[in-house]
């Protein structure tokens, strides 16, 4: 039997001798620095590729995402203590002109009816304060009428309340709550029922988002196959990963952001979305532990591919859920002092 490559490593030792400490440390740091540029270069790829910055309109979920910003700026207008009649007549029209090429081409959907409720209200706020723009009320008037039934029940506009219901409604003790919430490794046997996710992340809906475009999805994952597959690629389920009885990968499409200044914005979002979604979990009694996504380019293609998650979206978080057992251990990961995370600018 002839062995081969023994004495390869003893080269390959040797070099490593000779070679100073210097040196090595500068190839290490160009490695690094070029890993980091190919990163990037990635982020700057996809964001110019999938976003609405160069081509505003080039399919329905631009165009989509164009219209909800302009009916939530008239929301916003109207909901301001003194709205002033007759604002925002150029969003109005353009809202009105992309409206339309929307439902020519894609039909009515939830986003058409929103649209049209805000513009009837936008309509009925300046006729009740005696502005008449006749060209630009009649357009609206012919899209009160456009879709009968099926808008009738869009929500849309502004709402009027009472700061007593307000505060009725938000009493809760948050800080035992938030306090109570810890991630859990530790699940028990039991599954997870879909309508209890679904539950949660309708309730994480209500989420806050920029111009209230929503741009998260929530993947939901039983299938143990996959489930594995996708552990394998993320770095921080040792140990526990064959305890978990759904996974959840937070994403956000890149097709919902409009300008450069908005090349974050996406984890923003999809990072605040993904908060609500396990204090909605906590709420329900289900466990979760929060996985970073936090890998480089080939390993964000391979998990997009076997998640079955478009390339037009990014990856912001994988959450592990299960129900909890009746006793269980959890890291105590105390907080950092006040003082290092409150800064009081006078």
């Amino acid at each position: 039997m002839v062995v081969y490559g023994g004495g390869s490593g003893k080269v390959k030792d040797l070099i490593k001798k000779l070679i100073p400490n210097f040196i090595k440390n500068l190839i290490q740091r160009s490695l690094f620095l070029l890993k980091l540029a190919n990163g990037c270069l990635y982020d700057f790829t996809n964001f110019a590729r999938w976003s609405a910055t160069r081509f505003p309109n080039k399919n329905r979920e631009h165009l989509r995402t164009i219209i909800t910003m302009d009916y939530h700026r008239i929301e916003k207008a109207l909901s301001l203590k003194y709205s002033r009649p007759g604002f925002g007549k150029d969003v109005v029209e353009r809202l009105l002109f992309d409206l339309d090429r929307y439902l020519r081409s894609y039909g009515l959907d939830k986003t058409a009816c929103v649209a049209i409720k805000v513009l009837s209200v936008y309509y009925d706020f300046n006729k009740s304060h005696g502005l008449n723009d006749p060209h630009l009320f009649e357009m609206i008037g012919r899209l009160k009428e456009f879709p009968g039934a099926e808008c009738e029940s869009a929500e849309g506009g502004y709402l009027e309340l009472r700061k007593a219901d307000v505060l009725k409604s938000a009493k809760m003790d948050f800080k035992s709550f938030s306090a109570s919430r810890f991630s859990i490794r530790d699940f028990s046997s039991e599954e997870v029922d879909m309508k209890l996710i679904e539950q949660a992340v309708a309730i994480a809906q209500k989420t806050p988002s920029v111009c209230n475009r929503q741009s998260w999805k929530t993947y939901v994952y039983s299938d143990k196959k996959i489930m594995s597959e996708l552990f394998e690629l993320q770095n921080g389920n040792r140990g526990f990963a064959e305890f978990v009885n759904r996974l959840i990968i937070v994403s956000a499409d890149l097709q919902g952001f409009t300008s450069e200044g908005e090349r974050h914005q996406a984890w923003t979002d999809g990072g605040m979305f993904s908060m609500s979604l396990i204090y909605a979990f906590h709420s329900l009694g289900v466990g979760t532990c929060c996985l970073n996504l936090c890998h480089g380019v080939k390993t964000d293609k391979t998990m997009k591919k076997a998640a079955r998650i478009p390339d037009s979206e990014v990856l912001v978080m994988m959450i592990a859920v299960g129900h909890l057992p009746e006793e269980f251990k959890v890291a105590a990961s105390p907080r950092k002092p006040l003082q290092e995370a409150f800064v009081h600018v006078a």
